[in-house]
């Protein structure tokens, strides 16, 4: 699992019986990209050392907060259904309810990566995105 910067922070919070995570980022898009790189690195450890191949994904939503939650449940769709890992994130905010971003992925190869968290979904439950004097997001996760 590549260790690409993250742009901002991610700390656990206290939630029963699913993952609960808050992300913390100077900018919005950097919210967005600290968001989906730690998400892989809570589910996935290992490095393959195989070249990353790029990719990009466009996701819409009625707010920012639906639109966080559908960007994360795109790249879980990405890791259980195409089997790939995210190692990069890069993303532009196209609007308040859409953005771009560009992935760099490499295949999940079982001899090389654990899945350390069976994270199933991002789900609405506590969602909320605040901006202060930088962005803050709450997620709770369905394992």
């Amino acid at each position: 699992m590549s260790k690409a910067p993250l742009p901002g922070t991610c700390r656990p919070i206290e939630h029963t019986a699913d993952l609960g995570l808050e992300f913390e980022a100077p900018t919005i898009e950097g919210l967005f990209q600290t968001a989906g790189l730690a998400l892989f690195r809570e589910m996935v450890s290992g490095d393959s050392g195989v070249e990353a191949t790029s990719g990009f994904v466009e996701v819409s939503g009625l707010d920012r907060e639906d639109l966080l939650i559908r960007f994360l449940n795109e790249l879980l769709y990405l890791f259980e259904e195409e089997r790939q890992v995210i190692e990069d994130i890069s993303v532009r905010m196209e609007s308040e309810r859409h953005l771009r971003a560009d992935i760099e992925t490499v295949p999940f190869d079982p001899e090389v990566h654990e899945v350390v968290e069976d994270i199933k979904a991002a789900t609405y439950h506590r969602i909320h995105i605040r901006k202060n004097r930088t962005w803050k997001a709450t997620v709770i996760f369905d394992v």
